[in-house]
């Protein structure tokens, strides 16, 4: 039996799918599984509480009271500024398998450290940028490395924070194309606060090919989009890529609709592989390279 621990009850933690029949959160997507045996943490004991009633499973008093090294998967799902020192922890702990929630950290003296104690530990760390980790997300990788062109033109429009919302678009852009996105030479167009004050919205453009434009937070819709155009086809990713068009010489050939239902549930999947395969590769380099450049930017 696994043992998984999840840290952190809020929104992403254990609340987005609370009262659905969807699986979007940590908890109840662990709490599923018949192969891992759930403990769960959470500063705010009334909300443990309530979690605990509803899941069935076990919770810690305060966080001084976790033995880390009891548990082979630990999600992070605290406040960005606190992901650091959980991670830490982590390491040190040599905790086989942690599932951390984006961005990693807050400023790049705190990423150097962690890749450090990262390089020194027995841990594999998973990122949530969870698009990379959905079936349907590895067929679309795929079909654009069939189609066989490296350098599409490429749209972004987003809201709600460059590091919270524009970050998974660029996570997603480089995982489709497998392909490290260059951040080096940039114009940048706007720039404002609208989410949180150390993560701003900026629009920019970026080695010519790559726009991205912000929206205020009240005014846009979808939290981003994100266009692929090729020299034969284009692709369009709807909703937060919830929806997918593909357009041939200016029809539209195919549209899929809800590919990303129960998301985490491919999260949690692929957490299992990483526990299960020795040689099986996390993401937590290539996503500390992308928090470190984002945050240059800002």
């Amino acid at each position: 039996m696994i043992k998984a621990l999840v840290i952190g009850l809020g929104n992403i933690g254990s609340q987005y799918d609370f009262n659905t029949d969807e699986v979007l959160t940590h908890v109840k997507s662990i709490s599923l599984r018949k192969d891992m045996e759930l403990s769960v943490f959470d500063v705010n004991l009334e909300l443990t509480n309530i979690v605990v009633s509803k899941y069935k499973c076990s919770s810690f008093a305060s966080y001084d009271a976790i033995d880390l090294r009891l548990f082979d998967l630990v999600s992070i799902c605290v406040p960005t500024k606190l992901h650091s020192d959980i991670l830490k922890d982590c390491f040190k702990a040599n905790v086989s398998v942690i599932l951390c929630e984006k961005p990693i950290a807050l400023c790049t003296a705190e990423l150097a450290e962690l890749k450090l104690l990262y390089e020194k530990s027995k841990s594999k760390v998973l990122v949530n940028y969870f698009r990379r980790f959905h079936p349907n997300y590895k067929v679309l990788q795929n079909l654009i490395k069939m189609e066989g062109n490296k350098d599409p033109k490429i749209t972004v429009k987003y809201y709600k924070g460059w590091m919270n919302s524009a970050s998974h678009a660029l996570d997603t852009i480089q995982f489709l194309l497998k392909k490290e996105i260059d951040l080096n030479h940039i114009i940048e167009s706007d720039r404002f606060v609208d989410f949180m004050p150390s993560d701003p919205s900026i629009s920019l453009q970026i080695n010519g090919n790559l726009d991205i434009t912000c929206f205020a937070y009240k005014s846009a819709s979808p939290l981003w989009e994100l266009g692929f155009y090729f020299d034969s086809y284009g692709l369009n990713l709807l909703k937060g890529g919830q929806v997918i068009e593909l357009y041939r010489d200016n029809e539209l050939i195919w549209i899929k609709r809800h590919q990303l239902i129960d998301y985490m549930e491919s999260v949690i999947n692929e957490a299992f592989n990483l526990l299960k395969e020795v040689e099986r590769k996390d993401n937590f380099m290539e996503s500390l390279v992308l928090n470190k450049n984002m945050l240059t930017i800002i």
